[in-house]
């Protein structure tokens, strides 16, 4: 096996008494003109066409020479430079304004399109763009600049990045606040794990514990257009504080036609309560349950807590959600007995009185 320059070194040391091979591989170390085909002159130096310097013999295709900075490809018939044409390193088109638009590296930094004044350093591995002004990056279908939004960050898909300050994805202000965004209503924000969706905020209304929302179609639902269902647990809710039920809004001068509530004790004998299972249809979890009333039957007696929710559609799970599927509103009951229990308490009194 050849012997290395550093070898050949200790075996010529002083007083050293190398070999026939030794010699051999020594000489094979050098550089031959004519066995290496260089060729030196004060133009340059040639190694088997390859030039450093100006080219001063018959190119061949194939040949490359450096000048004056640049690389030069021969391809049979002309010169090429490498940076400037099809070869290698391509333009793009259309071509870059006139305006200097350099590209830099610092130390294993690299700054793309820096703009006509770029930075002594970069600050980042990769930067592109001048620094405070509009800039923007795709990764395959990935999307990241700034828009017109003063102090934004965007991110979206590459696809609807014509429009990137409606369209956006994902966006930060300078102040640290964080923005999630869609398109139209059409679109919804999921989150989940393991890609699964654990919750969905769409045209406005919140899903928790599934992506499918038993909302009304249409919502507002026709037979309650003021109701329109905001929130949907797939799930039970916890309050931490307060009472057992959510805080409404009750004063006075937050009302009008207002009028009194009459429906009391015959509402209430006319109701049956009943012990069932869910069977996992519309939601909700099978086997499980529960103590309430008949949506059908109470629609029958107190329609104003019933809302339907009209047909699902198929890809919304409509095998699943039956067709006009009742919910209820179950606080005017409490009204109801309020009433029932007056009702009582005067047939009590006219019977002590008696």
């Amino acid at each position: 096996m050849e012997k290395q320059r550093s070898e050949l070194k200790f075996m010529f040391r002083d007083g050293a008494r190398p070999n026939g091979n030794d010699f051999s591989d020594m000489l094979e170390s050098f550089i031959h003109r004519s066995d290496d085909g260089l060729t030196l002159s004060a133009r340059g130096a040639l190694v088997n066409n390859f030039t450093l310097g100006n080219f001063n013999a018959t190119p061949v295709a194939g040949s490359m020479k450096f000048l004056a900075g640049e690389i030069y490809f021969f391809d049979g018939t002309n010169w090429k430079n490498v940076s400037s044409n099809d070869l290698g390193f391509r333009r793009l088109s259309p071509a870059p304004s006139t305006a200097a638009a350099p590209d830099a590296a610092y130390f294993g930094k690299v700054g793309i399109n820096l703009g006509t004044a770029p930075p002594a350093t970069l600050d980042y591995d990769l930067e592109i763009g001048p620094r405070n002004a509009a800039a923007r990056m795709r990764s395959g279908t990935a999307f990241i600049g700034n828009g017109s939004t003063s102090g934004r960050a965007y991110f979206s898909h590459s696809s609807l990045s014509s429009n990137i300050n409606a369209n956006y994805g994902l966006a930060q202000d300078t102040n640290g606040a964080v923005f999630i965004n869609v398109p139209s209503n059409s679109q919804g924000v999921t989150f989940g794990t393991g890609d699964q969706g654990q919750l969905l905020i769409k045209n406005g209304r919140i899903v928790v514990g599934n992506t499918i929302a038993l909302t009304p179609n249409p919502n507002p639902p026709a037979t309650n257009p003021t109701d329109q269902i905001m929130l949907h647990c797939h799930g039970h809710a916890i309050k931490s504080s307060g009472g057992a039920a959510w805080l409404v809004t009750s004063d006075i001068r937050t009302k009008k036609d207002v009028a009194k509530f009459a429906d009391g004790l015959d509402k209430v004998r006319a109701l049956n309560a009943i012990r069932f299972r869910y069977n996992g249809k519309g939601g909700t979890k099978d086997g499980q349950e529960q103590i309430g009333l008949s949506g059908q039957d109470v629609e029958k007696i107190m329609p104003y807590m019933v809302t339907r929710l009209g047909n699902k559609t198929a890809d919304e799970g409509a095998e699943n959600y039956p067709d006009d599927m009742i919910v209820l509103d179950s606080s005017p009951l409490i009204y109801v007995l309020l009433n029932a229990v007056q009702e009582l308490d005067k047939k009590l009194t006219s019977i002590e009185t008696a």
